[in-house]
């Protein structure tokens, strides 16, 4: 009997050696993902005094604190994609959420990019299969900015998934309606059944394509809406001139224990995470 036990131990322990297998991305893995984003290359990768870090710390204000959860949220999100183990692709995934969460929860409620951080953690969640709290996430980044055309084509795509797909015409219909230029919700009412332009609406105006604020691209400095335009150089987020590379961070080093992918320079741990 006794043996017996064991083995039925044994197995369920091995069952579940895969989630506790799980260690991550390599430090390298994740410095890669962040210097794909000029806000993330700034924060997690450029040393202090950069001018990449001096405009995103100026444009963002105080917030410019919680990005590098942001950030390390990216990452486990975009790296998730490449994990064949669905434990550890679950783990990522939970990784994410919660980075994702911490910037809900400590940004002001004025931040600018606090929409993308419920986009994104919608997004996670909705690859965890947590259907009614990604919704959830989804419709609080449209609240909070109406015209950010991505929340709305992720809720309508579910909304087709479930065949629900009236209910993903009034929400693309929405966005389009908010976002005119959107060429997703554009194609996405089309292939809904849709003819443009929408009733009552012109079709807009042929311009060059205007970029949408996003952690990718450099927005208005904090309380500079007025101000005259500033001498310091703007950093491009295609911009190939960048400073030199800064050692790598010293992650998990004596001064920095206390977050695996935080930089060195961020506060202690009564403040973070």
């Amino acid at each position: 009997m006794g043996k017996k036990f064991g083995l039925v131990l044994a197995l369920a322990f091995g069952l579940q050696a895969p989630a506790a297998m799980a260690v991550g991305p390599s430090q390298e893995a994740m410095k890669a993902q962040y210097a794909q984003i000029p806000l993330c290359k700034a924060k997690m990768i450029s040393p202090p005094g950069s001018p990449d870090v001096g405009y995103w710390s100026n444009a963002l204000g105080p917030d410019w604190l919680h990005v590098h959860h942001y950030c390390i949220g990216l990452a486990f999100l975009n790296l998730h994609y490449g994990v064949k183990d669905k434990f550890e692709r679950g783990w990522y995934l939970g990784e994410a959420v919660g980075s994702f969460d911490y910037v809900i929860r400590a940004a002001s409620p004025g931040y600018v990019l606090l929409p993308e951080n419920h986009f994104k953690k919608g997004q996670a969640l909705l690859f965890l299969r947590k259907e009614a709290e990604a919704a959830a996430e989804f419709r609080q980044a449209i609240q909070l900015r109406p015209d950010y055309a991505d929340p709305y084509a992720a809720l309508a795509d579910f909304m087709v998934s479930k065949g629900n797909k009236q209910e993903a015409m009034k929400l693309v219909e929405e966005g389009l309606r908010q976002a005119p230029k959107s060429r997703g919700l554009a194609r996405r009412y089309q292939e809904l059944g849709g003819k443009l332009p929408l009733p009552g609406m012109s079709p807009p105006a042929a311009e060059a394509p205007q970029p949408e604020v996003t952690p990718s691209m450099p927005v208005e400095p904090v309380g500079k809406k007025d101000a005259a335009p500033s001498a310091e150089p703007q950093v491009s987020v295609d911009s190939q001139t960048t400073p030199s590379e800064p050692s790598p961070a010293k992650i998990g080093s004596p001064p920095n224990p206390w977050c695996r992918f935080c930089p060195d320079a961020d506060r202690p741990p009564a403040q973070q995470k």
